[in-house]
């Protein structure tokens, strides 16, 4: 079996699992990237001392994360492989030193906006000229959502009658996320927007962009905005930030803030596969995370 047909069969894996098709994407390019001499080779010829040399070439080359991700998807690719062809060696990313791979920062950003700092980050989002853009940070952080899901949502995922937003392409699975009546008056802001509604016409996303994909692109800060911003930030430092305030200030179920960020569940975590929380649950623990980053950003009740 060669790395290209054990990557067919990992793929088959993948979407029997439903993984987003992004995912898959993702993976498949990293291969041609950073594997593409091996797809040919068979996987008996891959060793511990070519996975080990590889890793440290694309270290220098293109990076720690690299590096880590390539034998990652190696070595997910092995084990699949493995469990179909049992007289199959352990993979060879055994003999991988893996970098320590913390939050992925830009330079000078925090891995969450502070607590102390949501007064100074509310007032500078605010201060947004773009009513789709200054609506858009906000959704993320009172969501803790993916970017791109975010980014990319459609009017027709939402159902503001039963208060709930559906995304049935995730990097985990299928999702309806409960919303907060602060959610809820963001998205009717949306919807009701003169200035969206004059550039955009009637499109089909909550936040449209002037990009290929026709949704916004990734907002990052630029000009004016990283001035007035307390710090700089990635969407993903939103959704960490998300976690913290419903993790340390909302008084909620443990494992609800994972289910809210639609975190995949913990492997050998078999109690919870016990408990199934109801969306009324889940919409009250997020009103609760809600009126936490409120208090927070200092946003009157």
């Amino acid at each position: 079996m060669t790395l290209k047909e054990a990557w067919e069969l990992y793929r088959s894996y993948l979407q029997a699992k439903n993984r987003a098709p992004r995912t898959i994407s993702q993976y498949e390019e990293s291969l041609r990237y950073w594997l593409n001499d091996w797809m040919d080779k068979p996987l008996v010829s891959i060793t511990r001392t070519k996975a080990h040399e590889r890793h440290v070439k694309l270290t220098k080359e293109n990076g720690s994360f690299a590096a880590n991700m390539a034998m990652k998807i190696l070595r997910a690719i092995w084990n699949r492989s493995r469990r179909q062809y049992p007289s199959l060696p352990e993979a060879p990313t055994a003999n991988v030193d893996f970098h320590f791979e913390g939050p992925r920062l830009l330079d000078g950003q925090a891995p969450i906006i502070p607590y102390e700092l949501l007064p100074k980050w509310y007032q500078a989002v605010m201060q947004t000229d773009n009513p789709i853009r200054r609506d858009l940070f906000l959704f993320l952080l009172f969501t803790g959502t993916r970017s791109e899901e975010c980014r990319s949502l459609k009017w027709k995922q939402v159902d503001l009658k039963d208060a709930t937003v559906h995304f049935p392409v995730t990097k985990t699975k299928p999702f309806t996320l409960p919303l907060s009546d602060y959610l809820i008056e963001i998205l009717e802001r949306r919807r009701a927007c003169n200035v969206t509604r004059v550039h955009f016409g009637d499109s089909e996303y909550v936040f449209p962009g002037h990009t290929e994909t026709g949704y916004a692109a990734v907002p990052l800060l630029h000009g004016d905005e990283l001035k007035r911003h307390p710090l700089r930030w990635t969407p993903h430092v939103l959704r960490h930030t998300y976690v913290t305030i419903s993790e340390n200030y909302a008084t909620i179920p443990s494992h609800h803030a994972r289910l809210l960020v639609n975190h995949a569940s913990l492997k050998g975590d078999v109690h919870n596969r016990y408990n199934h929380a109801s969306l009324g649950n889940l919409r009250q623990s997020q009103q609760a995370v809600t009126d936490a980053l409120k208090s927070a950003c200092g946003i009157a009740a």
